[in-house]
């Protein structure tokens, strides 16, 4: 529950190990609980491209912590310049998907999100985060469809 205290620790494990991608993640969550917005741009700054390319894992989390701050313009060129062989077709939709949703674009997101679960149906991240557009336009019998064509009642619940 100590945020602060977790990003100072991050920032050591990744000056004594700059190549595990785990404590690149754990500094971005803890950035994104601290709502530390000098941390994330001096993070940003920083030479991580290298390693950002090396592990892709690491793209969501800093797309969602660029989002937590409201820098939209700076996740979606991020999410673009992302060579297309590193990243699946469906992680690019999904985080598209998250980008035009916090543009408050809902169309545009639902598109995305179409989009992810055709590239694969199984997405759950995806799937999760479109039901949420679902409830949240009260787009009734679209949620109802899906939660049945995925036998995911359990997202009604969530």
């Amino acid at each position: 529950g100590n945020f602060q205290l977790s990003t100072k620790l991050y920032l050591k494990l990744k000056e004594i190990n700059p190549d595990n991608f785990q404590y690149h993640i754990g500094y971005l969550r803890a950035v994104r609980q601290t709502k530390d917005r000098t941390s994330l741009l001096q993070y940003l700054n920083s030479n991580n491209n290298g390693l950002l390319a090396e592990n892709p894992k690491i793209l969501p989390e800093l797309i969602f912590t660029l989002l937590s701050f409201d820098l939209n313009d700076e996740a979606l060129k991020l999410l673009e310049q992302q060579p297309q062989d590193t990243i699946e077709k469906s992680t690019f939709y999904w985080l598209r998907g998250a980008i035009n949703i916090n543009w408050g674009k809902w169309v545009l997101a639902e598109v995305d999100y179409k989009k992810c679960l055709s590239a694969d149906p199984f997405k759950e991240e995806c799937l999760f985060d479109y039901v949420q557009l679902l409830k949240k336009t009260n787009k009734e019998k679209e949620l109802m469809d899906l939660v049945k064509k995925n036998d995911r009642y359990d997202l009604l619940e969530k």
